[in-house]
């Protein structure tokens, strides 16, 4: 018997000039509602803006057709974010065409660099490997190079 002991929903967010990772979950739908509305509101005090809006019923919906639909998985509101590493490497993530991770973190992160050989390259790897904070698993996802 395999248990977890991650929540079913999770949403993470950036706040502050740093864009730090600020991360709420929740078990059922009524308890993620709840953590949207206080995520966005810390990250708008964070932020230095005003007072939050109420939660635009869009997300609302979204969360309710996702557990109406048995969707167990984690919910994460991110765009696309490309962000360089100490090597000048550029890590893309939440690419809407990455690949899933063998072990079921989440989606790889597109790479792109230049090798010790001066060849430029591109392909998919784990993005724990990469400079935005992530989730190592048991053992590093191979890459994936894209056919040529």
């Amino acid at each position: 018997m395999s248990t977890t002991t991650e929540s079913p929903f999770s949403l993470t967010i950036k706040v502050g000039s740093n864009n730090d990772l600020l991360t709420g979950r929740a078990d059922t739908v009524e308890e993620m509602i709840a953590r949207i509305e206080e995520l966005q509101q810390l990250r708008r005090a964070l932020d230095g803006a005003p007072a939050a809006a109420p939660m635009q019923d869009a997300t609302q919906q979204a969360v309710q057709t996702l557990a109406a639909g048995g969707i167990t998985g984690t919910v994460i509101a991110n765009e696309i974010e490309t962000i360089k590493d100490k090597w000048n490497n550029e890590w893309t993530y939440n690419h809407p065409d990455a690949p899933d991770l063998p072990d079921g973190r989440g989606k790889y992160a597109l790479k792109k660099g230049v090798g010790k050989t001066g060849k430029a390259y591109t392909g998919w790897f784990d993005p724990a490997k990469g400079p935005k904070p992530f989730a190592k698993g048991a053992v590093e996802a191979d890459a994936i190079w894209p056919e040529r």
